[in-house]
């Protein structure tokens, strides 16, 4: 269905049929866009220009248009001169075009000016079809009293004519395309309200769980072997809390994206007013991505071990439900590390839960802090975690880190998005880290395999350990805050 023409698209109408009438020498010339073709056999044609504009209308004139001789021109492409102009099959009828349905415009010619003694013969009338890919949109005609049109002319008119049918799809296109940015900004906003109300809602149950967390902790005494689950339940909450107020964030500066490129001017190209960059772009771009869930990455000196120590107390209660081995040496914490510590216990927090959801019961997860390496000619840190699972085929290993790629196991029943290890990769690039991926065990480093060797895993091919590189401070970095 076409859309009605656009005022850019008329007023383009209106000055080529004022330059056509003026270079030509025609009495009058007109623009015609095709309508309601679904409804009969012939389309109505609707006005939406007209040279000059003091020019008279008669209906005569328009019925005299939507019957023979209207005919494609001679050799054309997608007609002849044997029979009328008829649609496709694939037409729609033409809506609510923006112009008033009136008759064809009459030739000025002396006659029509009250010049009763003249004899003139009637003006000569050329039709030129809008086409373009075959659909034919409307016409163009010109009016001319004398002399006849001659062949050079009429192809100037259908130089004309197929100017203003490429100018009609690209305006059709832009009004689909505008009318799609209106409909996927409806939805949209409506996703954005049923977020911020799952937001609202997900935070009353966590300050109640958060509440009965802290009057439990209350209630158990310091010698109590529960006590440590509560301290759990507390900080996994605290993280929790963490996350949404960054979901939340980042929720409020999308919408407002999205609402400035909804309310800003539209323009062909980026362009700058009163010195301010007015290119949507640099709007969204203060959206920080959603991979780095602990908002902005910020390194600084620290120590492994007091910002893993608080993670294996959980690891190991998740590891002891699930009937697995969990044990951790973190006696290889001897240097300082340039790192964010809320981005890199999101960090090992993913690899470690990666591993105990992967592994059977029965099965080892361990981490542990390794030996100083030089890589790239600098020194890093290492962190080792490892599973004596069923290992990663060697045919997902390439892509293990791409966004929602979960390769084999996409086909298990353990429920999955494949975003753990992409937010890994993310987060360890923004602090300048590496890591690297061995599977099975046996693919470790000779160094790295150390008390494995006599693992069964070990000889059956099978587990995995992901290490994390991170910068070691270096004398150059002593300013660094501790």
């Amino acid at each position: 269905m076409l859309r009605p023409a656009s005022a850019e698209f008329i007023a383009l109408c209106q000055a080529q049929t004022s330059l056509i009438t003026q270079s030509l020498g025609a009495d009058s010339t007109a623009v015609y866009l095709a309508e309601n073709w679904a409804d009969r056999a012939l389309p109505e044609l609707v006005p939406i220009a007209v040279y000059p504009h003091h020019t008279q209308w008669t209906e005569a004139a328009a019925e005299n248009l939507s019957q023979p001789p209207f005919l494609l021109p001679e050799n054309h492409p997608h007609g002849d001169r044997t029979g009328p102009m008829t649609p496709r099959q694939n037409i729609t009828p033409v809506e609510n075009i923006a112009a008033k349905k009136d008759a064809l415009p009459e030739a000025q010619s002396p006659a029509a000016k009250g010049d009763q003694t003249a004899e003139l013969p009637p003006p000569e009338q050329a039709v030129v079809p809008l086409v373009h890919d075959g659909l034919v949109m409307g016409v163009l005609v010109s009016w001319r009293a004398n002399p006849p049109w001659q062949p050079v002319e009429q192809q100037q008119l259908e130089g004309f004519a197929q100017t203003l049918a490429l100018a009609c799809v690209l305006d059709q296109r832009g009004q689909w395309l505008q009318a799609q940015m209106q409909d996927e900004h409806h939805i949209f906003a409506q996703q954005s309200e049923r977020f911020h109300e799952l937001l609202h809602q997900l935070r009353n149950p966590l300050t109640a769980l958060q509440t009965f967390g802290k009057l439990l902790l209350k209630r158990l005494s310091s010698e109590d072997k529960n006590r440590g689950l509560a301290l759990n339940m507390l900080r996994e909450s605290d993280r929790m809390k963490d996350l949404l107020r960054y979901f939340d964030a980042a929720l409020e500066a999308s919408d407002a994206a999205l609402n400035a490129a909804q309310t800003e001017p539209q323009r062909l190209l980026p362009g700058e007013a009163d010195g301010a960059t007015t290119d949507r772009g640099a709007i969204a771009s203060d959206v920080q991505p959603l991979s780095h869930v602990s908002g902005e990455v910020v390194v600084k000196a620290c120590h492994l071990s007091d910002l893993l120590a608080p993670l294996l107390a959980s690891v190991d209660t998740l590891a002891e439900a699930k009937h697995i081995h969990f044990w951790s040496d973190l006696r290889g914490d001897r240097d300082l590390v340039l790192a964010d510590p809320n981005a890199l216990q999101e960090v090992i927090t993913n690899l470690l839960e990666n591993a105990l959801k992967y592994s059977p019961p029965g099965a080892e997860v361990w981490l542990q802090v390794i030996a100083a390496k030089s890589k790239e000619n600098r020194a890093y840190q290492g962190i080792l975690i490892g599973d004596t699972g069923p290992g990663i085929p060697t045919i997902d290993q390439s892509r293990i880190f791409e966004r929602h790629y979960r390769g084999v196991q996409a086909q298990s029943t353990i429920e999955g998005t494949g975003l753990g290890l992409a937010i890994v990769q993310d987060l360890i690039d923004a602090m300048d880290g590496r890591i690297e991926l061995f599977s099975p065990l046996t693919a470790l480093p000779a160094d790295l395999k150390s008390g494995l060797r006599s693992h069964p895993a070990f000889h059956r091919g099978q587990g995995t350990a992901f290490v994390v590189w991170l910068p070691i401070v270096s004398p150059r970095n002593v300013a660094l805050p501790l």
